[in-house]
């Protein structure tokens, strides 16, 4: 995709993309003849030789301007899905197709009602579902985690855009299922131990610590985590990270349940949401304390990060509360507590 700019004349606000040789076909013409109310009004312009596409949008503010102001909700989210999915239906009377839509928050417009505007645009740099991933994870940022609807949707949505063979179709059409969890017969009812009793070596002083620092989650990064970390070389290995536990999952890493040793997960797929709202997470986790969208668990270039999504008692990095929305990254042997259950992080590659 070029890089955009923004021009301005005496009454109105334009976004301009320079369109290449290879790119100027029927489609222009198309794109300019166009009434459908969804999209952007757009003209063609030739500049010192140049091709350019102009798109309206005077009075409009972009996607990534107004959920950097607040949070999406569900409605917010059903809203972009289904005027999505009306803009590729109705392109299609100009000889257009869901290809061209441009998927980029910040060319993703709202007018003042609340309404999306879309632009299409000639590029065959990237497929739509790449740039439909993309936004996809765009969303898991800016997601309002106090809306139960808004975390079942956008987080069904990303993990559906993962999908190496995802249905477009499906996902612009609404017809995202949430998937259903498996019922537990008995609610965990017993309180556990007050304090967590592990061995001298593994210890608060000799608990190894990731080393990366909490940075602010922003909507703007390129990827979840565009950070890198390096660790210490750890000298001890807690007893639990010693033992071959992974028998729960095809994950390579694994969240063990230390004073709740049922509950032990080990994600095969990020993100990983952790919560008590069973229809709605990934890991389940029916003990007091843990709020229903709780935490969220990703990797990215072989570091796996935890991230607190606004929970009441909060989540806790070897005793250290993590600030809202700011990913941390956690290494072997760090102890991570929602609630009352206390995880010890594990990786099948480190326990030697």
């Amino acid at each position: 995709m070029p890089k955009a700019q923004y021009k301005r004349d005496l009454n109105h606000h334009y976004l301009v993309f320079p369109c290449r040789e290879e790119e100027q076909d029927y489609r222009i013409s198309m794109l300019c003849y166009q009434k459908t109310e969804e999209l952007l009004p757009c003209t063609a312009r030739r500049i010192d030789g140049e091709l350019l596409l102009a798109y309206d949008i005077s009075g409009l503010q972009s996607m990534e301007q107004v959920f950097g102001k607040r949070p999406m909700e569900a409605e917010d989210l059903r809203e972009l899905l289904q005027t999505l999915s009306q803009t590729a239906e109705r392109i299609k009377e100009y000889l257009l197709d869901a290809e061209l839509l441009v998927l980029d928050p910040a060319y993703i417009f709202l007018t003042g009602e609340g309404r999306y505007r879309f632009c299409c645009f000639p590029d065959s740099e990237e497929t739509v579902f790449v740039r439909m991933h993309r936004l996809g994870e765009f969303i898991l940022n800016i997601l309002d985690h106090k809306d139960e609807g808004a975390v079942q949707l956008g987080y069904c949505l990303y993990r559906n855009t993962m999908q190496e063979n995802f249905s477009l179709e499906q996902i612009l059409s609404g017809e995202i299922v949430l998937p259903e969890k498996k019922k537990r017969e008995n609610r965990i009812s017993e309180e556990p131990a007050e304090s967590v009793h592990l061995p001298r070596e593994a210890s608060e002083e000799k608990t190894p610590k990731a080393s990366g620092k909490i940075f602010p989650s922003g909507i703007k990064r390129r990827g979840l985590f565009k950070h890198k970390q390096e660790y210490r070389k750890k000298e001890r290995i807690p007893f639990y990270a010693k033992e071959e536990l992974f028998s729960c999952g095809e994950g390579t890493c694994m969240l063990q349940g230390v004073n709740y040793p049922e509950l032990t997960f080990s994600p095969a797929g990020f993100p990983f949401l952790l919560g008590s709202l069973e229809s709605g997470v990934d890991g389940y986790v029916d003990v007091e304390g843990v709020s229903r969208f709780h935490a969220r668990i990703d990797q990215e270039d072989g570091i796996y990060y935890v991230t607190d999504l606004g929970s009441a008692s909060g989540t806790f990095v070897n005793q250290e509360r993590l600030m809202p929305e700011s990913p941390r990254a956690v290494t072997v042997g760090d102890i991570i507590r929602l609630g009352q259950v206390n995880f010890a992080f594990l990786h099948k590659n480190n326990g030697k």
